[in-house]
């Protein structure tokens, strides 16, 4: 392919040379462009010009293609179309759809809406693939890069090539097993909080457990966690089978709480350290393509139904 050549052409040439040998006509021409005669004209003249060739005979009734024109017509009609077909958006088709979607999403969320997601898209698009990052300190950056497609937390961000679409609300409460001797608890107080062990779970990116040991120290207080650990299956099968307390979300928690049998408890009036949303966040990399539109409004609504 000789670029400089191609970017000296006016391609728009092409698409007069296609009307001209569809009208046979320069007024009809015109007319079928918008343009006026002479410029249909000074396009004719150009197009002679660079095929080396007449192209056109006048006649008493219109104009004659040459044979150079008329070999020719065939190959402009399929060369316009394909170019008309790279240029114009399509329609995606979720059932064609052969593409790889990369998602993050923090554990407790991927497990509970992966499996599902898996299951509905082999119906409907059976030949997507997903590939699941951990959420981590570096999923902004991939998304910024293109590595990344969308990611599920709730970091909100404000950065102007990030967009955000609110899931939920993020409501904070306790999760014991169902013979916990809180387990009859609608709500707890601040005594009874502070008096049974915990399992913290640490959420790359996320500070705010340590904002809640904070403020419990600021009364004086403090909570004895038995576990810190990172992953999310390990502390519910610690809160379901040792007694322990562990702090996590009422919405997005439906399946890990019916799964290891654990009753939800409201915290204390005042525990204000969670204070968040849900939400999807996306770059505008991803932004205006069809495919990813829609593998956004399929995530969303599976998302929806684990609240």
């Amino acid at each position: 392919m000789d670029i400089d050549e191609l970017r000296r052409y006016d391609l728009n040439l092409l698409v007069h040379l296609h009307v001209l040998l569809e009208e046979c006509s320069v007024s009809r021409a015109a007319r079928h462009l918008n343009l006026s005669q002479s410029a249909i004209s000074r396009s004719l003249q150009r197009l002679r010009e660079h095929f080396q060739d007449e192209l056109f005979i006048r006649r008493p009734h219109g104009l004659q293609p040459t044979a150079r024109a008329l070999a020719l017509q065939s190959e402009l009609a399929v060369l316009l179309k394909q170019l008309s077909l790279l240029v114009r958006p399509g329609n995606f088709e979720p059932a064609l759809c052969k593409r790889q979607f990369t998602l993050s999403a923090m554990d407790h969320i991927a497990i509970q809406l992966i499996p599902g997601l898996l299951s509905w898209l082999g119906r409907v698009a059976p030949d997507v693939r997903l590939r699941l990052y951990p959420w981590n300190n570096d999923s902004i950056r991939d998304m910024a890069s293109g590595r990344l497609d969308l990611a599920i937390n709730f970091v909100a961000q404000d950065r102007p090539d990030l967009y955000q679409r609110i899931l939920c609300p993020a409501t904070p409460v306790g999760m014991v097993s169902r013979d916990h001797p809180l387990a009859s608890r609608q709500a707890l107080t601040m005594a009874e909080l502070i008096s049974v062990p915990h399992v913290m779970v640490d959420i790359a990116e996320f500070s705010e457990m340590g904002r809640f040991d904070r403020e419990l120290a600021r009364k004086g207080l403090s909570r004895a966690i038995i576990l810190e650990t990172s992953d999310i299956q390990l502390g519910l099968e610690v809160a379901a089978s040792n007694q322990a307390l562990m702090i996590g979300t009422r919405e997005m928690s439906k399946t890990l709480t019916k799964r290891h049998h654990l009753v939800l408890l409201e915290l204390p009036a005042g525990v204000t350290f969670m204070q968040l949303n849900y939400l999807l966040t996306w770059h505008r990399l991803q932004h205006q393509d069809q495919g990813q539109c829609w593998f956004r409004q399929v995530v969303y609504e599976h998302c929806l139904a684990l609240r």
